[in-house]
């Protein structure tokens, strides 16, 4: 691991895998659980969205199909092309342009604003997920075995169980809040 900035790059990869296992699982746990919680996260506020943005609340649902369908479509669109940016290049650059776009969702003005920024953030959600997913099997097939592949695969998919369990919730304390506090606090915690 860079000692001066804490992060994992692939010329250090080889050192993270000797001596912490744990740091890398961790980072991709992170960024798993992050990337599901944006989704789950929106559902207790639709309604109080709909009524800052006035639109429908039926219109507002839709935030969570147009989330979904960008995650299906970033992943798709950009997965070959991190083949040849590089996974940690991709991975930094989505997860910093994941934060800037939440942070703008919590400025959306009115509904096609959101609708086109919760767009954006599905789109790099993709990036962030296909290629944690890849990190893994590149981590596994370069320095560990094929057969640790699910192992690794389990401790950082349980992200995503952990955002199932914790993102609705969250979301409700968030919107006794602000509904415009959940997009300032979320691109904070991205960023650390």
């Amino acid at each position: 691991m860079n000692t001066k900035t804490g992060f994992i790059t692939e010329n250090n990869l080889e050192e993270v895998g000797r001596n912490n296992d744990k740091t890398l699982v961790m980072s991709l746990f992170a960024i798993l659980f992050l990337v599901y919680t944006e989704n789950f996260i929106i559902a207790p506020l639709l309604t109080q969205l709909a009524y800052d943005l006035s639109m429908s609340v039926s219109l507002s649902s839709n935030l969570v199909t147009v989330y979904t369908l960008a995650v299906g479509f970033g992943a798709l669109l950009y997965g070959p092309i991190s083949d040849k940016v590089g996974r940690h290049k991709s991975i930094v650059f989505s997860l910093g342009g994941f934060s800037v776009a939440t942070f703008l969702c919590g400025q959306a003005w009115d509904a096609e604003s959101v609708f086109i920024l919760r767009a954006a953030c599905g789109a790099l959600a993709g990036i962030l997920v296909s290629n944690t997913f890849a990190y893994v099997g590149d981590y596994c097939m370069t320095r560990k075995t094929p057969a640790d592949i699910p192992v690794l695969m389990g401790k950082v998919m349980s992200g995503m169980f952990a955002a199932i369990v914790f993102g609705v919730p969250l979301g409700i304390l968030a919107g006794h809040i602000s509904v415009s506090y959940t997009h300032l606090t979320l691109p904070t915690i991205y960023s650390v």
